[in-house]
């Protein structure tokens, strides 16, 4: 019982299965079927117009993850029902690597070198964020990626924009 002033007590669940959607299914199979992982995710590199921190970035990162179950969703096996989508009701984890590196990384090298892993996919969050940090430039390019089964071009673009707002302290309508 509460009174007038308190809010009544909710039980808000740590984890949320859902059935996995018809899109996801088909790249689970692909998977299954040997083909490759690296062919299952997508990912992007930008370079950032205004400098952040370790800190700052981190922060909006567990900001995104908050908002946008993607980075919070995992699939898991289920005996009944096949493979099932699990939500974190909060990001697992840290989302960020932060690498100083000298002038002469290769982007595109280091991009694939994020990606190719394999992900666990009972493991989220099914995304990676990079950050390269030019030691004598100072210049800042954000490599970051997902999973085929919980993102797609939009939705990292759409991460992009956000962060690209967040950054100089705007946020997007």
């Amino acid at each position: 019982r509460t009174s007038a002033t308190e809010a009544p007590e909710t039980s808000i669940s740590e984890v949320e299965l859902w059935p996995a959607t018809r899109d996801v299914m088909p790249l689970l199979r692909s998977e299954q079927q040997g083909t490759p992982s690296t062919a299952h995710n997508i990912g992007f590199a930008v370079r950032l117009l205004t400098p952040t921190t370790c800190e700052r970035l981190t922060a909006m990162l567990g900001e995104l993850g908050d908002r946008h179950a993607a980075l919070r969703t995992g699939i898991v096996a289920d005996a009944e029902s096949g493979q099932r989508l699990q939500v974190l009701r909060r990001p697992a984890g840290e989302l960020l690597r932060w690498s100083a590196v000298g002038d002469d990384v290769d982007v595109d090298q280091r991009l694939r070198e994020l990606m190719e892993p394999p992900f666990d996919l009972a493991a989220p969050p099914l995304w990676r964020f990079e950050i390269l940090e030019y030691t004598a430039s100072g210049q800042q390019v954000l490599l970051f990626g997902a999973h085929h089964a919980v993102s797609d071009a939009q939705s990292l673009v759409l991460v992009m924009a956000e962060l690209g707002a967040s950054l100089p302290g705007a946020r997007l309508d």
